[in-house]
């Protein structure tokens, strides 16, 4: 979808540099796609090659497949709340590292 639907010209605008905006906008398309690692890494390369930068797109890929909503209410169900908390503070350490680096 992101081949056809988007173009080139919004990318850009949207996640075509390093700032925390653009970060933040890929990891909540991140957060609210699919949580499948082969999905997630084709959307990643379709963002690239449109012009996203490479850092909104690592956002993306690191959100994408360890940070969503699904994700999150089964291992509310399962685990706990506490497991969700800790969950959601080890992504944002790993999204820092990967700004960081």
């Amino acid at each position: 979808m992101i081949q056809t639907f988007v173009s080139k010209d919004k990318m850009v605008k949207y996640i075509g540099d390093d700032s925390l905006k653009s970060v933040s906008l890929s990891a909540l398309f991140g957060g609210i796609s699919s949580s499948c690692s082969f999905a997630a890494l084709a959307a990643g390369k379709s963002l690239f090659k449109k012009g996203a930068h490479f850092i909104p797109t690592l956002a993306f890929l690191f959100v994408s497949t360890n940070l969503v909503v699904e994700i999150g209410i089964l291992i509310y169900i399962f685990l706990g709340w506490q497991f969700v908390i800790a969950e959601i503070i080890g992504e944002f350490f790993l999204f820092l590292l990967c700004g960081v680096l």
